[in-house]
């Protein structure tokens, strides 16, 4: 019964968001409708058989054109309907060139009730997120991170989307009958390139909480939420523009502080909801630590978390389609979490 709430509950957002795709009053040439089930994709230049075709579990899109290009890609990816715990609303910006500028992704998650917000600028292979923010899903009352979202993909190139064979030429193209589908296969994925040695390393002081890490020089830095921001935590990347790859370090006023540090550590393995296949506990310059690894189709992630006085921190990294020591930047990941430190008489 449950699980039958909160799949009707994706489909009340999954209809609402949808309603309000095709109420924008955003002046566009036309619109193309799509939806995925497996590797069958389907277009549509008529929203009213769009709907008519569209079942629980579809993932489903509107594709927007102005002056014969796509302007934007709005996709709607549910979970298996079988769980029905979460719904993601992506929207693609593209350039006057058709390239990929920028994602809003909002992530709403039944159990926890939460309602996260991304916002990502993208460029030519990699994405770096500009900020994020998490609210009841309920109230909409901004709240602490500290649940489960589902780690999804942000695509980096248009022509790598599935649905690109649908939207290439079209709409000059024109569709026959106002429906087509066809079966996208994958392509089988690229090894990853051997990594590059390391010669030295740059220091990175969060200010906010008082921890550093060792990283390369070449790597970009992000931080969602820097000194002066009133956000409770932050979320720092640090990412190899070469491979895409990348370390996220998260840092978060920790409400259990004071409590047995081996009950924080494993509360906080808890908040990822994926399948766990391995532990061990370990400490990095005197901070009691954990790193879990988790599992989904395809998809192996490992998670450190950390604890202090204070705060708690997860310093994560993944790999898509490989085991996570065979990416490039295993290595590269290795230093920045052994590196981890507090700093400033934390």
């Amino acid at each position: 019964m449950a699980k039958l709430r909160q799949a009707q509950g994706i489909a009340v957002a999954l209809a609402a968001t949808l309603a309000g795709y095709c109420q924008s009053s955003t002046p566009l040439q036309s619109k193309l409708y799509f939806l995925n089930d497996g590797e069958l994709w389907c277009s549509y230049s008529t929203e009213s058989r769009w709907k008519a075709d569209t079942k629980p579990g579809d993932t489903v899109g509107i594709a927007e054109f102005t002056n014969a290009g796509i302007s934007r890609i709005f996709i709607t990816t549910p979970d298996d309907p079988g769980a029905g715990d979460w719904v993601a609303f992506d929207k693609y910006s593209l350039d006057a060139n058709g390239k990929l500028r920028s994602l809003e992704r909002t992530v709403n998650v039944l159990p926890g009730s939460i309602s996260q917000l991304e916002v990502w600028e993208i460029h030519p292979g990699y994405a770096v997120r500009q900020r994020s923010m998490t609210r009841d899903l309920h109230t909409l009352q901004l709240k602490e991170h500290g649940d489960w979202v589902p780690d999804l993909p942000v695509f980096t190139d248009v022509k790598a989307m599935p649905v690109w064979p649908l939207l290439a030429g079209w709409p000059k193209r024109g569709i026959a009958a106002g429906k087509v589908c066809l079966t996208v296969k994958r392509p089988s994925p690229t090894p990853p390139p051997a990594p590059e040695p390391v010669t030295s390393w740059s220091t990175y002081v969060d200010e906010r909480f008082g921890w550093s890490v060792e990283y390369p020089p070449t790597w970009i830095v992000n931080n969602s939420c820097p000194v002066g921001c009133d956000a409770p935590g932050d979320a720092v990347s640090f990412q190899d523009q070469s491979t895409g790859e990348g370390v996220l370090v998260s840092s978060l006023t920790d409400p259990a502080a004071g409590r047995n540090a081996g009950d924080r550590l494993a509360q906080l393995k808890r908040t990822n909801v994926n399948p766990q296949i391995s532990e061990t506990r370990l400490e990095l310059n005197g901070l009691l630590a954990l790193t879990a690894r988790y599992v989904q189709p395809e998809t192996q992630m490992e998670r450190t978390y950390v604890v202090s006085e204070s705060a708690h921190f997860e310093i994560g990294f993944t790999s898509v389609h490989w085991k996570i020591e065979q990416m490039t930047d295993y290595v590269a990941y290795l230093h920045i979490l052994k590196s981890f430190k507090l700093v400033n008489g934390r």
